[in-house]
């Protein structure tokens, strides 16, 4: 009987959580009250360069013309992922 109550309770671990957005807000702001400034300058730091990837990868995606004649600038049509 043992072996069936784990594997029930295997099941639930492994079901999906959904979470508003607003839970999802207040953990986020709680977390961030923890931190030293020199600890947010660098996370800050390290989000604008993960931004910076992002938007290059989609920009490359979206502007493969490479068997085209068009070209493509997203950037010349203020398209940015960092604000």
């Amino acid at each position: 009987m043992k072996i069936c109550e784990e594997s029930r309770l295997d099941q639930e671990a492994l079901a999906p959580v959904v979470l508003d957005l607003e839970t999802i807000r207040r953990r986020v702001a709680k977390i961030k009250r923890g931190w030293s400034p020199e600890t947010a300058r660098a996370r800050a730091i390290e989000g604008h360069r993960r931004r910076r990837e992002l938007e290059d990868m989609l920009l490359m995606q979206m502007c493969d013309v490479e068997d085209s004649e068009e070209t493509c600038d997203l950037n010349e049509y203020g398209f940015s992922l960092v604000g």
